[in-house]
């Protein structure tokens, strides 16, 4: 039986850590609740698939209090709808090799938990029985308990602003320092250029806002996903007034 290519850097570990965690492991989130690990493992060995979920979860009065209380809905959800995809795709999957498993993975990571902002990115992995490699992509949340909900690009920037050309402008260099020998001017042009569909997983952290290129997007697939952080200050001009990115 071939090697099946070892999983690429999971995203979240491409980036340093900035939500400070207790010696457990979980993360502080209000006085009286804290943000830890809620898992979930099921399969069908006749089938030959498994899956593996790992998401933050509040623990604490915080869970229940309304500004909260839609975070943990909200992640299930769009799990719920990448697993459901995955099994549809399942349906359709002839596999090469049998006695191959395929597999669903999800792995959730706190970036960023500064009340009442917090920043979650889910990283997807999924492989289909006797395929070359996984497939890798992100799915980024950054919920306000003060709003009840998820954010979007619009409560960042207001919509007369060019927010694209902005984000373009700062990340294009980055990723083409980053990727050294393996930068492709065209393709990071095309995947990093100002349209609002190349942007949309962000995260809010404090240094600003982070951006996460999944593989195929900006470079190939051997060169992994790519993370950019452009700085607050950077986005100020385009910033929605009192806002999230909005200069203190």
């Amino acid at each position: 039986m071939p090697a099946r290519l070892p999983l690429l850097v999971p995203i979240a570990a491409l980036l340093v850590a900035t939500a400070a965690r207790a010696q457990d492991g979980s993360i502080p989130l209000t006085a009286d609740s804290r943000l830890v690990t809620r898992t979930a493992a099921d399969g069908d060995s006749a089938s030959g698939w498994t899956t593996n979920v790992r998401l933050p979860a509040i623990e604490g009065p915080a869970a229940s209090d309304p500004g909260w209380a839609g975070l943990a809905g909200h992640l299930d959800e769009i799990v719920a709808g990448e697993r459901e995809a995955f099994h549809a795709n399942l349906a359709e999957w002839e596999p090469s090799e049998p006695g191959w498993l395929s597999t669903f993975d999800v792995d959730g990571a706190v970036l960023w938990a500064e009340p009442p902002i917090l920043s979650i990115v889910l990283d997807f992995s999924v492989y289909y029985a006797g395929a070359a490699h996984p497939g890798h992509y992100a799915i980024t949340v950054v919920w306000d308990a003060e709003r009840g909900r998820a954010l979007t690009t619009r409560d960042l920037f207001p919509a007369t602003s060019d927010w694209e050309q902005a984000l373009s402008r700062e990340a294009i260099p980055i990723l083409e320092r980053d990727l050294g020998d393996m930068a492709d001017s065209a393709w990071i042009q095309e995947g990093a250029g100002p349209f609002a569909e190349n942007f949309r997983r962000w995260a809010l952290v404090e240094e600003g806002l982070v951006l996460f290129f999944d593989p195929y997007q900006v470079a190939p697939y051997a060169a992994g996903p790519q993370v950019v952080t452009v700085p607050r200050a950077a986005l100020a001009e385009v910033a929605a007034p009192g806002g999230p990115l909005a200069p203190d």
